[in-house]
């Protein structure tokens, strides 16, 4: 059974450390938002990029349908 030593005197993994970064950062996003007006300031932000990342989405689907078109046609002919 280990005493108490031997906890205080654990050496972390990479894998503990970066765990308890995460919480520590996740936590302290929370915190940075303060009441309702944040939350909803932060909700309006990301509402009215959708628009734009749809627009390119769409221009990315659609340059990626015509190259596979292209390929398509080229081996029939």
């Amino acid at each position: 059974m280990p005493n108490q030593n031997d906890q205080q005197n654990k050496t972390y993994t990479l894998r503990e450390k970066i765990a308890a970064g995460v919480v520590i950062a996740s936590t302290s996003a929370f915190a940075l938002a303060e009441g309702e007006g944040a939350v909803t300031v932060d909700a309006s932000a990301i509402t009215s990029l959708m628009t734009p990342i749809a627009t390119v989405g769409g221009a990315v689907l659609t340059v990626l349908i015509a190259i596979r078109g292209w390929k398509l046609m080229r081996r029939a002919l």
